[in-house]
This record gives structure tokens, sequence and C-alpha cells, in this order.
């Protein structure tokens, strides 16, 4: 028995057959109900399984196994700003247009606060006349020429209502009857054009990129949606007056030509401005509504249990029998470095940058009690097999013989393990199918034995069958004329009996 013992070591050891197997991984976290729920605290992403707390959470692994109940699965995590986070799995194509509407979203506000112009000086200029054109109005008897006391916010419209005050003795009171009625259409026009819409859209985006929580975001969608709705309804009255103000200047005819051309083309060109700054905010309007629309959709999906509300969905797990689905997870952290804009327009904008990246390799395989895998080797028998040979070449006649093989020889076998998963990582029940493939009629081997997965390590043992050699019409010590006419006389079959056993230790599988 020592020897056998001893022999067995040596293969083990010396062996490069022994190692020539398939790894048979642990098995992974097992997962008893259909849902995992994620945590990202900082740089570090978390999980706990739905029969456990919050309390209880463990680390995410670079790569990390999860074993189901099902075949599917679905991915919970406690609410994450959007804006901040944008998490991609490289298994599932996500359309995630974030980046995109952001950088657009920026692109316009620095756009919209390129330029900014100072008008309150020409304001100032123009409340000063108001007080002069009261006392030429009395001394002419003509009507007052009216201009909005606190001015125009517009430059070009203040230097034409200067240009008009210049030439105030060659209009006529027709004329500026008619120059008043465009007036207070332009001054609602040009009080309505100058909200600084951009700036509140800015404040709105700073706010929604810092919310922390979902009840915050829930309440910030509900105000947030409720201004864009002022600022659509605004917009609505724009365009009537701008209609208006075109209507009332084709109409608008001044008899000194040079100032009848130079107040049409002001006019326009100030409401070809109000329009452009119109459609600049329609756009900022629209992308704001993208980036709500973002948080909106975050707030998709939360779980129904208490103990888990606001968590909500952000993958479904799925996959097909004998199949597992290896996800690559991608958690992408934004930073924000805003500068707000003053109600001017001045000041520089902040950008959106990338301040951190999480990778994560999940691998999603359905729980069997039962691990299979492969392994390669030489193993100790006990097997003798009895065949047949020729001797006694004489005169070119051969002899029929018999042979025994030895008894306690190796056996170079390929086995299929069967491990119980009994949900220690020290001890694991184990069965084995094997087969010797070097032979024409190889042996067959069953077994059993226990594994140690945590040292990869198992000692297996069990019975051998074979096919057995007779002859048919030949006999031991007949005489024959070729090899040939003993080959095509053997027969081959299987013994039910067990022929021997083998014994084995595999290591490092």
């Amino acid at each position: 028995m020592n020897k056998i013992l001893l022999a067995i070591i040596s293969l083990c050891l010396f062996s490069p057959e022994i190692l020539a197997q398939n790894k048979a991984s642990l098995k992974g976290t097992r997962i008893r109900d259909e849902v995992i729920y994620l945590v990202l605290d900082s740089n570090k992403l978390e999980y706990f399984t739905g029969n456990q707390s919050a309390d209880s959470r463990k680390n995410v692994s670079e790569k990390m196994r999860f074993s189901l109940k099902y075949n599917h699965c679905n991915l919970y995590i406690k609410w994450v700003n959007p804006l901040k986070y944008q998490f991609s799995f490289r298994d599932t194509l996500l359309i995630d247009e974030r980046d995109k509407i952001i950088s657009d979203f920026i692109k316009g506000l620095v756009a919209r606060f390129g330029i900014s112009v100072d008008t309150s000086g020409a304001a100032k200029l123009a409340k000063d006349f108001n007080v002069q054109l009261k006392e030429i109005a009395i001394r002419s008897g003509k009507p007052l020429l009216y201009i909005p006391e606190s001015g125009f916010n517009d430059t070009g419209l203040t230097y034409l209502y200067l240009a008009l005050l210049s030439n105030l003795d060659t209009l006529e009171s027709g004329e500026i009857e008619n120059i008043n009625s465009i007036t207070r259409l332009i001054e609602d026009l040009d009080k309505k054009n100058s909200v600084n819409i951009a700036g509140d859209i800015s404040d709105i985006y700073q706010a929604l990129f810092n919310l922390k929580n979902p009840v915050q975001a829930r309440t910030s969608i509900s105000l947030d949606s409720a201004q864009i709705e002022k600022y659509k309804s605004l917009y609505k009255e724009i365009k009537g007056l701008q209609e208006l103000v075109i209507s009332k200047i084709k109409d608008l005819k001044i008899r000194f030509n040079l100032l009848d051309s130079f107040t049409k083309t002001v006019i326009t060109e100030f409401v070809y401005r109000t329009t452009q700054n119109l459609n600049s905010n329609k756009n900022l309007t629209s992308k704001i509504e993208s980036v709500l629309d973002i948080i909106r959709k975050s707030l998709k999906d939360e779980s129904v249990e208490k103990k888990t509300q606001g968590y909500f969905k952000i993958k479904s797990i799925e996959f097909d029998e004998g199949k597992i689905l290896e996800s690559s997870l991608q958690i992408t952290e934004f930073k924000l470095n805003p500068v707000t804009p003053d109600r001017s327009g001045k000041g520089p904008i902040g950008n959106v940058t990338k301040a951190n990246t999480i990778k994560k390799t999940m691998l999603f395989e359905k729980y069997d009690i039962i691990d299979i895998w492969a392994s390669a080797g030489i193993f100790h028998s006990t097997a003798s097999l009895v065949g047949y040979g020729i001797s006694n070449n004489i005169g070119g006649q051969f002899t029929v013989s018999e042979d025994t093989i030895k008894r306690n020889s190796p056996v170079v076998a390929l086995f299929l393990n069967f491990d119980f998963n009994i949900g220690s990582r020290y001890l694991a029940p184990l069965f084995q199918l094997g087969i010797d493939p070097t032979k024409k009629n190889p042996f067959m081997l069953l077994g059993g034995g226990f594994s140690i997965p945590s040292a990869r390590f198992a000692i297996t043992g069990g019975a051998i069958w074979t096919w057995n050699q007779s002859l048919d019409k030949l006999s031991v010590g007949q005489t024959i004329s070729s090899t040939t006419e003993l080959e095509n006389d053997i027969k081959y079959e299987f013994d039910m009996k067990p022929k021997g056993w083998y014994l084995g230790i595999q290591y490092n599988f």
C-alpha cells in the first residue's frame, strides 16, 4: 500500500499531464432571488441582495461572478444624479445622448453670453431727454414723442430715438403719433426680449447638476417644468409682438426720406435681433428639457420594496440556458466647473469634464448545485487484462498465445467531474466519469471522492471497466499462418464486471 501511495504522489508531482486540466473556478456569489442592489459610494461600488439589507453591502470586485437562481435578474442602484454619473454596459446598446445634450447646452450658453452690451449710459441719456421733450411739445403744440422713461435695452433703438429727437422739428403731428404707436410695441418687445432666460437656464442646470436625492429631483423637475412653460408663453408673446411691429413699420411714412429709411432699417434690424435671441432661447429651453428628461428617466422603475425605496432599475439581465453573460460596466463621473453669469450676460461659462472612471466586469451564470469541470492525468490502477498474440515463428507458422497485462499499472485518462456544491470552500463531494483515450477499446472509469475547492485539490477513486478480448474460432496454442488471421478472429465484448480499481490525486484544477 505504501508503494502505491508513493507512486501516486510521484505521478502527481512529476507528470506534466496531471497539471494540464481545465481550471474549475469557485462558484460565484449566490443570488437567491431575482434582484441585486448596487450602491455607489464615492469611488466605490457596493452591492447587497434582496434577502439582505443595505447595512450588509459588500464591495463589487474588479471581476465578480454572480450565480443566479434563474436566467434573469434586475440590477437596481441607489439613486445617483445622472448628470454627474453615466452608466454604460458593453453588452447592451444604450442610446444615451447626455454627453451631446450637455455639450450642446454649454455651447449654447457660451454663444448666448459671448457678447454683452452696456446700454445704461444711453438709457440715462434718453431719460434726461424725456424732460426736454415735454418742454418742446408744450412750445410747439405737437404731440409728445414717446420714449420709455427707462430707455431701451437695445443699443440700436437708443440711437434711433436720439436721431428722432434731433429731427423732431421735421416731424408732423401725424408722423409722431404713428411713431408713438410703434414705440409702445417696441418697448414691450424690448422688455420681453431682455429677460435673461439664458442666465436662468444656466442657474437651473447648475441646480440640477447638484441634486443629491430623488426627493429633491422630483421637486426640481416640477418647478423647472413650470418655469419652462412660462418661457414658452413668453416666446408666443414675443412672436406676436414681432409680427405687429413689422406690420406697423410697413405702414409708417415719414416725409423726410433719410429719416424714414433710417427708422425702418433700425427697427427691422431690432426685430431681427429679437428673432435670433428668441431662437437661441428656444434652443436652450429645448436642451434644458432634455436634461430634465434625463433626470425624469432616472426616477423611473423605483423598487417597490419598502426597505429599498430610492433604488431604481438600471439594467435587466437575461441570458439563454448554457450561457454566461459577461457585462462590462463603466461608470463615468463628471465635474461641473460653472461660473454663473450675471444678468447682463457677462462672465465666462464653466464646462463639464470627466473627473473619474470606475470599471467593473460582472459575470452572470445560472446557479446549479453541481459544478462540472474536466481534467486529464495519470492515475494508478489495479486492472489486469487478457490479450492475445503470436509466438514461435517457425517455418512461417505462428502459434496463438495468451498474454496478461500486469496489475498495478498507470492509467492515462480524461475525466468529466461533477462537484456537488454544498456551500463549502473546504469540502465538496465529487463524482467522475473517465475514459482512457490511448486505447482502441479504452478503459471506462467510474468513481468519486471529494475536493477541497479553495486549495484546488481532490482525491478520487473508483472502478475500471473495459472490453474483454476473446477468440471466436481459434484457440490458444493453435498454429496459424499470419497475424491477420488472429486479428480477424478476436472479438471484443464489454465486461459489465469491474476489471480493477484506480486511485488518483488531482491538483491545480
